[in-house]
């Protein structure tokens, strides 16, 4: 999916925050299996871990931020040191009427189920680019 249809998705959505949850995690901590009850973020605010979501492994690092669609697999391993992160579950809708344009990309891509990371420099660069 290209970045403009998804931030196009997401302009057009009405979202609710369903729930915000902070963990912290010590060295040779382990989170195994969790399923994610709703679409969601998880944000890193401390250390750095290897993060896996539905088999993608990702090297996350302070102020990573990883979405996942409901009923995902996370698992958190190979801590390095404290791992700080916030899970914060929403649900989105897309309200009716809207133009056919948005069914169709929410039909063929729906971005609030899929899986996609944002390492720091690649978000600040993006969101640079856009203002």
């Amino acid at each position: 999916m290209e970045w403009n249809d998804l931030i196009r998705l997401w302009n057009h959505a009405s979202i609710k925050v369903l729930d915000v949850r902070h963990h912290k995690m010590k060295l040779g901590d382990r989170l195994q299996s969790y399923r994610l009850p709703a679409s969601g973020f998880l944000y890193t605010t401390m250390g750095s871990a290897n993060v896996c979501l539905d088999g993608h492994l990702y090297k996350a690092e302070r102020f990573h931020m990883l979405h996942g669609g409901k009923g995902m697999c996370l698992d958190i391993d190979k801590l390095k040191e404290d791992f700080d992160y916030y899970l914060i579950f929403y649900k989105a809708l897309i309200p009716h009427p809207c133009r056919q344009e948005i069914l169709s990309l929410i039909e063929t891509n729906n971005p609030f189920h899929m899986q996609y990371g944002l390492p720091r420099n690649t978000r600040s660069h993006y969101f640079e680019l856009l203002t």
